[in-house]
């Protein structure tokens, strides 16, 4: 699981792993398995800019659902 938040850029504090723990992740193949109120206490540990991290890599597809997307540009 070390190596999962080193490949994403978020340190994993002892704080993080015991929620993990706590959680029943053992492995980082069990976290995409986390509903949205386990990933929101999991993210509580982190600081914001590392919970978008672990919330876009748990869901690629996170900036796209999460945020309205901007208005095409319309060139006159």
């Amino acid at each position: 699981m070390k190596e999962w938040f080193s490949e994403n850029k978020i340190p994993l504090t002892d704080e993080t792993l015991r929620i993990l723990d706590e959680l029943g992740v053992e492995a980082s193949g069990d976290m995409k398995e986390l509903d949205d109120g386990e990933i929101d206490i999991v993210c509580s540990t982190l600081k914001k800019l590392l919970a978008k991290r672990f919330r876009k890599a748990l869901d690629p597809t996170y900036n796209n659902s999460r945020r309205p997307s901007a208005p095409p540009l319309q060139h006159d």
